[in-house]
């Protein structure tokens, strides 16, 4: 079974950025494992989630409610409730990472996380690590093949690149 990684925030991501591919993931029987900053479960911004107080931006922030019923069905799941600490995994375990982002402030200590940082770079070899690497959401250790997901589309059968 492959296993991915996906590293979230403790507080704020986009949940349509990590529930959507992790429910599209889970139903390819991908193992997913979790990891928060301190190995505590995590929560997704709570304005993308409810709307409230977005004026007139609600139909263009709000997550989408497939979106939302996808969140509290991973609130259920065991590696999102139960996260290891970043410090605590090595990319050598894992298939690939997926990395989800966020809009809320508290979201700026998971994209400054040199210990995060680090390990997104182990992920790839380092005549590989450039520009490139943005480009995917989901980017296998090895760089052979590669797994896709996005709200709009559905996870297909790793291909060769």
């Amino acid at each position: 079974m492959k296993i991915i990684l996906i590293p979230i925030p403790s507080y704020g991501f986009d949940p349509t950025e990590v529930a959507i591919p992790w429910k599209l993931i889970s139903e390819k029987n991908f193992e997913v494992i979790f990891i928060t900053p301190e190995g505590k479960q995590a929560s997704a911004d709570i304005l993308m989630l409810k709307g409230e107080n977005l004026g007139i931006w609600k139909s263009v922030l709000r997550a989408r409610r497939d979106a939302v019923d996808a969140y509290y069905e991973m609130e259920r799941n065991n590696s999102f409730c139960n996260p290891l600490k970043y410090r605590d995994v090595h990319e050598k375990n894992f298939d690939a990472i997926l990395l989800p982002g966020g809009h809320d402030k508290a979201v700026k200590r998971y994209l400054e996380s040199d210990l995060l940082q680090q390990l997104v770079a182990d992920f790839f070899p380092p005549e590989n690590r450039w520009a490139q690497s943005a480009m995917a959401w989901c980017w296998p250790r090895e760089a052979s093949t590669m797994i896709r997901a996005s709200q709009s589309s559905i996870i297909t059968e790793p291909r060769h690149c």
